[in-house]
């Protein structure tokens, strides 16, 4: 029996169990390496994500800017000679003249009130939104990791159905032969061979599904693929947290509305902007031994004369990209509220479709073949109706098993909404 199953699925659903059972009793599986679990590629994959760590490196850069942004700006050194004859006796001369000074000095710049203040939010919401933006990441690489996982165990189960079914085509041929020895038409012979030939053609490219599956898997995880998937979850009950959820928890709709707060962040220091730096300045002037020193105090206020055409338009602009994440977190909210609520409705849809499939159509289905088998082992049916009843319980088998992966592909979905602490 496969592990692809839940042990409790097994149970109660035939459908499920057609996934993996084998219509005639199978020979024992080959030994595999150890299974692997979904939660463990999930794991794995976050583990070695080359996308989270560049996720990380950024947030790392964005909390340095924020702790740079709280600093007042470098103070600059004030070297000068002020009033030096350039005519007369003492032209060139620094200390003839009672005017001649030599100066040094600093000058510490300010920005305008509450400028700093506003650069220190923007900056932190920078980090914020860094934060945010690496949980919708790790939530989007678990989602993806957990729908490859699911693709390859899917893959792999298509395999298990497909090779049960070889019993049964061999038996037409068998049953062919027979009626063939007996001095019946060699046609029927001819024909269960192409069937087998035709089954066998599709177990093949069933095979290559299940290894390009693997090969993407491998992707994610970072390694070769070894082994066989464990048992798929529980899939018939949605997690807590998946079955009422909205958009609101969504790390996607969290990192959008971290992006409106660093945009009215940027724009609120924009519009500071409008607002003056200023300058303190102080400097040591050294006239000579003949006179006495002085000291120099001064102010320095930038003057705003076109901030219409400066700081009113960068405020302009900053509130234009704040109106435009607006507008992009509300189109993402709506767009994630419809998925959510039509992944609910395709796990209720194909939760149905698996019981319906469990309850009347497989069995049906196995009844026909088996039924329409006997009948022309037993020289009273046709080949190409056993045929078609061997194709319609495959093709049951192969739908149902397609209704366990939307219903599975859902839940994993909703399963990994939020990001994998």
């Amino acid at each position: 029996m496969s592990t692809f199953l839940h042990p409790h699925a097994r149970r109660r659903a035939p459908v499920a169990a057609a996934l993996v059972a084998l219509w005639f009793a199978p020979g024992p599986l080959p030994a595999h390496a150890e299974a692997i679990t979904l939660d463990h590629a999930v794991a794995r994959a976050l583990a070695g994500a080359p996308e989270l760590a560049r996720a990380q490196a950024l947030r790392t850069a964005a909390s340095e800017r924020a702790a740079s942004a709280a600093q007042l700006p470098d103070p600059e050194l004030l070297l000068g000679l002020d009033n030096v004859p350039i005519e007369g006796d003492d032209a060139g001369s620094l200390g003839a003249d009672f005017m001649t000074m030599r100066r040094i000095g600093l000058m510490q710049r300010f920005e305008g009130a509450g400028q700093r203040r506003a650069g220190q939010a923007a900056a932190d919401a920078g980090v914020a939104l860094r934060d945010a933006a690496t949980d919708s990441q790790r939530a989007a690489l678990a989602r993806a990791a957990a729908q490859a996982w699911l693709d390859w165990a899917l893959a792999c189960a298509r395999v298990e159905l497909l090779a049960g079914q070889r019993p049964r085509y061999e038996m037409h041929v068998a049953s062919a032969d027979a009626r063939v020895a007996a001095g019946g038409g060699v046609v029927d012979g001819i024909a269960a061979r192409r069937e087998l030939a035709e089954f066998e053609a599709r177990l093949d490219a069933a095979r290559g599904l299940r290894d390009e599956a693997a090969a993407t898997l491998s992707r994610w995880l970072g390694e070769r693929v070894e082994g066989e998937p464990a048992a798929l979850p529980e899939v018939d009950a949605l997690p807590d947290e998946a079955g009422d959820a909205t958009s609101a928890a969504l790390p996607e709709i969290i990192e959008g509305q971290r992006r409106v707060e660093r945009a009215s962040a940027l724009a609120e220091s924009a519009r500071l902007e409008r607002r003056p730096d200023w300058s303190l300045e102080a400097s040591y002037n050294d006239r000579g031994s003949q006179y006495d020193d002085m000291v120099t105090l001064g102010l320095r206020i930038d003057l705003p004369v076109r901030a219409s055409a400066r700081q009113d338009r960068e405020y302009a602009a900053r509130l234009a990209e704040r109106d435009a994440a607006e507008a992009q977190l509300e189109q993402r909210r709506r767009e994630r509220d419809g998925e959510l609520e039509a992944l609910r409705a395709r796990w209720r849809s194909a939760g149905a479709r698996v019981a319906r499939y469990q309850a009347t159509i497989e069995p049906l289905a196995r009844a026909e073949a088996e039924a329409a088998l006997a009948a022309y082992r037993g020289g009273g049916g046709d080949l190409a109706d056993a045929v078609d009843a061997t194709h319609s319980a495959e093709r049951a088998s192969l739908d149902a098993l397609d209704a366990v992966a939307d219903q599975a592909s859902a839940w994993v979905a909703l399963r990994y909404l939020l990001p994998e602490p």
